[in-house]
């Protein structure tokens, strides 16, 4: 059993210590994973040595408290605490499928000078995408796309993506008045009449 095997095993315990039933354990290429259910709730948990540096999010615990990731990250957190595992890098992370953004929670740790990452993500979602499967979109995380831009976000949007090249010297909003014709200057329509015996006297009637 390689560290991987042996950290995802331990870590499946301290799960099923908090009533967590695990339903899938496996691996794939270089990484370990398992899945923890508990009623209506589960959670991806993948293991790997391949060390993924995700863009900073701020912590937000309000995010981590919808998707239910408070829990498991606090299970996470307390086993590598408890086993003075060196915690290098930890926070909240997102990645896209589809346009739909999830939330997960990742540590990075360091053991015998080996890195390792962990990360949860919402049942269902991670381990199908890395085994090439349909994957279950949250259905928050649907609800948040679908009404998660409003008028300024739209205008921000469409100003960066659909602006129209201007003369920086000409104002596009501004139209030039036609000449205004005399009435005894020759007719604009090339008779060679006055304008006011020609088009003129038409407009007037």
């Amino acid at each position: 059993m390689n560290n991987l095997e042996k950290l995802s095993t331990n870590l499946q315990e301290k799960f099923e210590i908090s009533d967590y039933i695990i339903t899938s354990i496996g691996f794939f290429e270089d990484t370990v994973y398992f899945s923890a259910r508990r009623e209506k709730i589960s959670y991806d948990i993948m293991i790997s040595d391949e060390i993924i540096d995700f863009i900073p999010c701020e912590e937000n615990e309000s995010i981590l408290k919808l998707y239910n990731l408070v829990e498991p990250r606090n299970l996470v957190k307390s086993y590598l605490n408890h086993h003075d595992f060196k915690i290098v890098k930890f926070g909240t992370l997102v990645e896209e499928y589809q346009m739909q953004q999830i939330p997960g929670f990742y540590f990075q740790i360091n053991e015998n000078s080996n890195n390792i990452q962990i990360k949860i993500y919402p049942g269902d979602y991670a381990i199908p995408i890395l085994l090439e499967e349909e994957p279950t979109i949250p259905e928050l995380s649907r609800a948040e796309f679908f009404g998660s831009f409003d008028d300024s976000e739209i205008k921000e949007f469409t100003d960066q993506y659909l602006e129209i090249p201007q003369d920086k010297n000409r104002n596009i909003n501004s139209l030039k008045k036609p000449k205004k014709v005399g009435r005894n200057e020759p007719c604009t329509c090339g008779s060679g009449m006055k304008y006011k015996k020609c088009c003129g006297n038409i407009i007037k009637k």
